[in-house]
């Protein structure tokens, strides 16, 4: 506006693209009083690559009597203050010697309300489904979770 920077919306998260060729996205103010004379915008945009989610608590068997339905977790976000970055977390589970008798993956979004974002560190509940059938007997094994 007349020449002079009027603000920085701060940082924020854009998901990323669905395939290889979606390079285009957009870029959103926050925060600013809009104006007539503001003629330019400056955006600057880069990989996250610093700490980013972990697991707090568990992994822990969610359960129907004797049938696994899934298997959940909190997570804690160790990354920048502001906003988050989504993970594909993984789960399997093991039977009594340890070996795998099932594994899956599921997706956690990021963080996008301000009112999510005002309680830092940041907390999330995910949960891998086993899904179609439930599965019988097993422990939770490995959990891993991998921000991205």
């Amino acid at each position: 506006a007349e020449g002079r920077p009027v603000g920085d919306p701060g940082t924020f998260y854009v998901e990323p693209p669905d395939n290889e060729y979606s390079r285009a996205n957009w870029v959103m103010g926050r925060g600013l009083d809009v104006e007539d004379d503001y003629v330019d915008a400056e955006a600057t945009c880069r990989q996250y690559t610093g700490a980013g989610w972990e697991v707090e608590q568990g992994p822990d068997l969610i359960a129907d009597g004797t049938a696994i339905l899934g298997v959940s977790a909190r997570l804690v976000w160790k990354g920048d203050r502001g906003f988050t970055a989504s993970a594909v977390c993984r789960a399997t589970l093991v039977d009594e010697d340890g070996a795998p008798v099932w594994e899956g993956s599921e997706r956690v979004l990021p963080l996008w309300r301000p009112s999510e974002l005002r309680d830092y560190p940041y907390h999330a509940d995910v949960v891998v489904p086993t899904g179609g059938d439930p599965i019988e007997g097993g422990r939770p094994g490995e959990f891993d979770c991998e921000t991205r």
